[in-house]
């Protein structure tokens, strides 16, 4: 399936899962240029019978000569955008005196095909609940990926949490909070690029109650957006409660805080990680695919549910070809 994580409006706009946001050519700067055998841009499967799907990055064969030539550029969220070139461009650029031919960011005001690659979001460690009540809890969590990091904590307590720290270091409130049926308050926090290795995380009150703790961390993730977008969903009935969150780009991953008053729930899209006396920590385990309406559901045998859902947002990368040929020198 072919999916275009951004396209390049003729306006200038970049739409990314429908929502228009400005686009500057100053905000782009030329990486490198790169051809490749028009085959090689489908995703391959020696054991599979049924022919090949696109990849994420796409271009058809417009001369039909069998290959085609893309532009990279970096746009001021450091993503890489592709832009397909001519071939002939490309075949100029690597005669003497190319460099004038290299392309150009003024070129930028009529692209109208350029295409973000996103890196595959991966969970790199979980911390199962821990339960106390005092004015402040504290356990470790090791984080063992150091890319494109991101560590995520729930907090479900009987009163405000007002600080979270992980090896020292403050963590932000996702924004997203839910109090359940029990006046338990269920709230997310984040951290990009935090510290490798086991730390600990604290988690303090406003004052002495019961709280609740529990961690993941993830590679692959946006470091400037690594939220794409959060939901609720509070007194959910039914076997397969769930809710519907909208994400703007592609391959993101969903995550939720829930809570059923009935019993411990089981899997649905949701892959249950951690759960105490039916609170707990799930995440999908896989990317939902494309932008638009996402669920999140697990199973239960009954009762009132809440989930608290937040979608993780893929880190923008380049990508390597054998046919890549970097481009010595700035145009600019």
């Amino acid at each position: 399936m072919k999916k275009t994580i951004a396209t390049i409006g003729i306006a200038g706009t970049l739409l990314v899962g429908g929502v228009s946001a400005p686009i500057l050519p100053e905000d782009m700067e030329w990486q490198f240029a790169y051809q490749i055998p028009y085959g090689d841009q489908f995703i391959s499967n020696e054991s599979a019978t049924t022919t090949p799907e696109e990849s994420s990055l796409f271009f058809k064969d417009k001369d039909k000569n069998g290959v085609v030539s893309v532009a990279v550029f970096k746009n001021a969220r450091n993503e890489y955008v592709y832009e397909q070139i001519p071939d002939a461009q490309y075949h100029r650029m690597g005669l003497v005196d190319g460099k004038k031919d290299n392309p150009k960011r003024n070129e930028f005001r009529s692209f109208i095909s350029g295409k973000v690659a996103r890196a595959a979001i991966a969970r790199d460690g979980f911390t199962d609940i821990q339960q106390i009540t005092a004015t402040s809890i504290t356990f470790s969590h090791t984080n063992g990926a150091i890319d494109n990091t991101l560590l995520l904590c729930g907090s479900i307590s009987d009163t405000t949490v007002t600080g979270v720290t992980y090896n020292g270091v403050s963590m932000t409130s996702s924004g997203v909070s839910m109090t359940d049926d029990a006046s338990r308050i269920h709230r997310w926090w984040r951290l990009v690029a935090p510290a490798t290795g086991s730390n600990n995380v604290v988690m303090s009150l406003s004052s002495s109650a019961t709280i609740r703790g529990t961690c993941a961390s993830y590679t692959g993730v946006d470091q400037t957006t690594p939220i794409d977008a959060s939901g609720k969903g509070e007194g959910l009935t039914g076997t397969t409660p769930s809710i519907s969150i909208t994400s703007t780009v592609s391959d993101t991953w969903g995550v939720a805080l829930f809570r059923n008053t009935d019993a411990a729930p089981t899997d649905g899209t949701l892959d249950i990680r951690a759960v105490s006396n039916s609170l707990g920590l799930a995440d999908t385990n896989a990317s939902l695919g494309g932008t638009g309406s996402e669920t999140l559901s697990m199973t239960v045998t009954g009762g009132d549910s809440y989930l608290t859902g937040l979608l993780i947002a893929p880190a923008a990368v380049a990508t390597s070809n054998a046919g890549a040929a970097a481009m010595i020198g700035s145009t600019f």
